[in-house]
């Protein structure tokens, strides 16, 4: 939420704004995503996995997107990576803040909701690549898209969990720093017996979730790769 109040405190030099969520690992070359310029009034913006279909109620409950006004499943974006004029953002991010504080028992996914909801219609869409959710690793098509921004959304995240779904891939990453300098050490998260356990329950309902829905996440993968092979996106 605390993004939303940047233009508050951002040097006024900073005319294209690229932001990248904490939860992220840059994988590929962003080049052409640093280099972007966003239409006027629009935020270039990843499609969350609401364009699949078959989305969980539990995540989406039916009256969501009508909460936040003219919001369809097709241009719903993940807030993860955006980038924007600051002309742009000087005006976006206090009516998304302002629409929160008005409406918070609409905005289920917090700012996420709030930019959706004030930036409806005027989403210039960026390929997946450039915002990999979770979501997209469970259907198997990690090599076919061959991102360039992971963004580790839900749970478990790799820096705690070395098991499903990363196994430990990015572990070292995290680590080595933490361990290199001494002053990190109080910061970093100590995993309890306790926690780690949920967790592990966790990870059994959701592969026993996406197990029982074979033909649901069979589909859904299907839509993904040929959507991605065959859309041009305002970034590809």
């Amino acid at each position: 939420m605390a993004r939303l109040d940047l233009p508050k405190y951002l040097p006024p030099m900073y005319r294209n704004i690229l932001y990248i969520d904490g939860d992220t690992q840059i994988v590929g070359d962003i080049r052409a995503l640093l280099e972007l310029t966003a239409p006027k009034g629009q935020v270039a913006a990843a499609p969350d996995s609401l364009w699949l279909g078959h989305a969980t109620k539990a995540r989406y409950p039916k009256d969501y997107l009508p909460g936040l006004g003219q919001v369809s499943r097709s241009v719903y974006f993940n807030s993860g990576v955006l980038a924007m004029s600051r002309e742009t953002m000087d005006a976006v991010f206090p009516q998304a803040l302002e629409f929160f504080l008005e409406n918070p028992e609409k905005c289920l996914y917090h700012d996420q909701s709030a930019l959706n909801a004030v930036m409806a219609g005027r989403v210039a869409q960026l390929s997946p690549r450039y915002n990999f959710i979770t979501d997209y690793l469970y259907l198997g098509v990690l090599d076919r898209a061959d991102p360039a921004i992971l963004h580790f959304t839900g749970r478990p995240k790799p820096w705690i969990n070395v098991g499903w779904p990363w196994f430990g891939r990015f572990m070292k990453q995290y680590s080595a720093p933490v361990q290199e300098f001494s002053e990190l050490r109080p910061f970093a998260k100590v995993v309890s017996p306790e926690y780690s356990a949920r967790i592990e329950r966790d990870i059994k309902r959701t592969r026993q979730r996406y197990r029982m829905a074979f033909p649901i996440t069979a589909y859904r993968r299907w839509r993904f790769l040929t959507t991605f092979r065959r859309r041009e996106y305002f970034l590809n």
